[in-house]
């Protein structure tokens, strides 16, 4: 009787088919490990290596930053530096060619604000003191703090996109951009002549719908009308409070009623409302301008901040709990947004296709150039 098994049989019968079988599945055996030695090599490899100074010191560029370390100065090279501020924002769920992409739009900013302070003290745009950049550098031990065992993985991955993109800038019509980025879109982004009512060609809308699937897309919060009156300093008549500047007060950019814009969304009667608190001022994407708050009347920035709410993008509903507060997206929605750059990056975009994508008409460049 014929044998069945995972191989057709033929005229082979005992042993010689086994001897046969057994050949076969060796050379699989060892084709497959043949693969699969250098990847698991490779993977150990970068997983317990250390980012040595002297790899650190092979980052080069013609810029310094001088900083203050253990009560000293010193200059340190604008790579190493950017190593540092790439390694504080660092997610370890992003993907090499997100990682590149926050390298380059690091080392952009760096360099547009080094060139916006350009003078002869400073060299000429070549040298800045570390106080005078927004970018913030973490020390290694903090990041082995907060890294723990992943460190060395960590800050592997960190040093091989500032590597892999040593120099690169973001540049339109032979100037460098301002990178600006957010966290997570409303679904678009939106254009600086929205916001702000200048346009900037490489700041306009484009679409970035897989911010939706994004945990932090949206937020509710609901608040009594008396627990948002204490927030701006107010009492329960509405009027502010004496020595209310440990209520929020103090950084309150606050208007009143009677300097409301002809560009109120509300009429009026609302705009003068002590007993209501409205939208009256927005853009055609949700980006709040003017809220009224029972009679006075705050920026949409001031009304976000002061309740956390992390966008300006909101809207108002008066429940039977008080006042309904929906945000959506988290940030400005201008430039790129972080969530839709990382599903890019996951879908296999590189990170030259990313930048390109959400700063439109732009370049990458050598930032020796600029």
């Amino acid at each position: 009787m014929k044998r069945i098994g995972f191989f057709r049989n033929d005229d082979r019968t005992g042993c010689d088919g086994m001897k046969k079988n057994n050949r076969i599945l060796a050379w699989f055996t060892m084709v497959l490990l043949a693969f699969a030695i250098p990847y698991v090599g490779t993977r150990l490899f970068v997983r317990y290596r250390d980012v040595s100074d002297a790899r650190i010191a092979a980052l080069s560029s013609s810029r310094d930053v001088c900083i203050l370390q253990n009560g000293n100065y010193r200059l340190i090279d604008c790579e190493e530096y950017i190593l540092y501020v790439l390694a504080g924002i660092y997610d370890p769920s992003w993907n090499v060619e997100m990682a590149k992409t926050m390298a380059v739009l690091t080392r952009t900013a760096i360099y547009y604000e080094m060139n916006d302070q350009a003078d002869t003290a400073n060299g000429g745009g070549k040298i800045i003191n570390e106080g005078d950049l927004k970018e913030i550098r973490i020390e290694k031990d903090e990041l082995k703090q907060k890294w723990g065992k992943e460190y060395k993985q960590n800050m592997e991955m960190v040093y091989q996109a500032v590597k892999d993109t040593m120099g690169q800038v973001i540049v339109y019509d032979g100037r460098l951009i301002i990178p600006v980025s957010h966290a997570v879109s409303i679904g678009v982004t939106v254009s600086a002549e929205e916001l702000y009512g200048t346009a900037i060609p490489y700041l306009v809308s484009v679409d970035s719908s897989q911010d939706i699937q994004s945990p932090d897309f949206s937020s509710t919060k609901i608040y009594s009308a008396l627990r948002i009156k204490k927030e701006f300093g107010m009492n329960g008549e509405g009027e502010a409070f004496d020595g209310s500047e440990n209520l929020g007060q103090t950084d309150v950019d606050v208007e009143k009623n009677e300097s409301a814009t002809t560009g109120s969304a509300q009429s009026e009667e609302q705009v003068v409302d002590a007993g209501a608190l409205t939208v009256l001022e927005a853009t055609k994407s949700g980006f709040v301008r003017k809220v009224n708050v029972f009679g006075t009347v705050v920026t949409g920035e001031t009304f976000a901040q002061t309740l956390s709410l992390g966008t300006t993008n909101f809207h108002i509903d008066q429940v039977e709990e008080g006042y309904r507060i929906i945000s959506i997206g988290k940030g400005s929605s201008l430039g790129m947004s972080m969530y839709g750059a990382g599903w890019k990056a996951d879908q296999g975009s590189t990170y030259r296709e990313i930048i390109t994508y959400y700063y439109p008409e732009t370049s990458i460049a050598d930032g020796a150039a600029y």
